[in-house]
């Protein structure tokens, strides 16, 4: 007897390398480019153009008039200074996981996302230490409480109700997105929840930074120049490829790979994806 097809899935291969180049466009253009529904579109066809055709969403142009008023806001809010532009950024991300404009793929929008809005507020170190340990797929809206009010033009983020939610996991980082989503479509949501456990995952970002710059400043001295080369251009770039550092120097393929190899088994570089969408960045 014939057995039931499954629907295919995106592979992991085909989603890494699409993230890798949305990341890519993002890094790229944030400090010129605002965050507008074209902008949006554009990542939408870089995250999935790896993607077999048959399993890319449809609709890739979000028309959600509440999506429409949260860009409005965080441009008004980019424009005036009026919020500090962490607390613009984390009440953004907590309605667009609300919102979820797209069909598919929302929570990896809203990590590249917050690598961009970062990079536009001037925080530079980001390439260098991503959020992703914390942000992993799985955000969502909490319950169909209704859109939240935004802070207004002269306020911040209502006041309290409840304690800060620890985010010692990312279980504990997406329960407090949820305990401010439910409060959306109340005359007072609370934001604090959430505010307070996207700046803990910024402080713990920014202290992994810490660690991993002394721990290469230790490992600098027993590496090779192209050792160095790579990493280099993975902190410069973001990220790296075999190719890239191939089309910069003269060393053989089998140098270019074992090199690769060391560094990652130093814990200095992470791979990701597989054969030819093979990349690397720092851990």
């Amino acid at each position: 007897m014939a057995q039931p097809r499954q629907a295919p899935r995106q592979s992991i291969e085909q989603a890494a390398a699409g993230y890798a180049a949305a990341l890519e466009t993002v890094l790229r253009s944030a400090s010129q480019i605002p965050l507008t529904q074209p902008l949006l579109r554009q990542l939408h066809r870089d995250l999935f153009q790896y993607t077999d055709p048959d399993l890319r969403p449809r609709r890739s142009a979000p028309a959600s008039p509440r999506l429409a008023e949260l860009l409005s806001w965080l441009d008004e809010q980019h424009q005036s200074h009026r919020l500090h532009p962490l607390l613009t950024i984390a009440v953004f991300l907590a309605v667009f996981l609300d919102v979820r404009p797209f069909p598919d793929g929302n929570a990896r929008r809203s990590r590249i996302l917050t690598t961009h809005l970062l990079l536009r507020a001037g925080y530079a170190y980001v390439p260098y230490a991503s959020l992703d340990h914390e942000m992993i797929e799985g955000a969502g809206r909490a319950g169909a409480a209704g859109p939240p009010a935004l802070p207004s033009r002269s306020g911040s983020p209502g006041e309290a109700r409840r304690g800060p939610a620890p985010v010692n996991d990312r279980q504990l980082f997406f329960e407090s997105l949820r305990q401010t989503q439910t409060t959306f479509g109340t005359q007072t949501p609370n934001w604090r929840p959430w505010l307070e456990a996207f700046l803990r995952a910024l402080l713990q970002q920014k202290r992994r930074l810490s660690v991993k710059l002394e721990r290469e400043k230790n490992a600098l001295a027993d590496l090779s120049p192209l050792a160095v080369k790579i990493l280099d251009y993975a902190r410069d770039q973001g990220r790296v490829t075999n190719r890239a550092i191939a089309r910069e120097s003269a060393a053989s393929p089998n140098t270019l790979k074992a090199t690769f190899t060391a560094l990652v088994a130093k814990g200095l570089l992470t791979r990701h994806a597989a054969g030819r969408s093979t990349w690397y960045s720092l851990p």
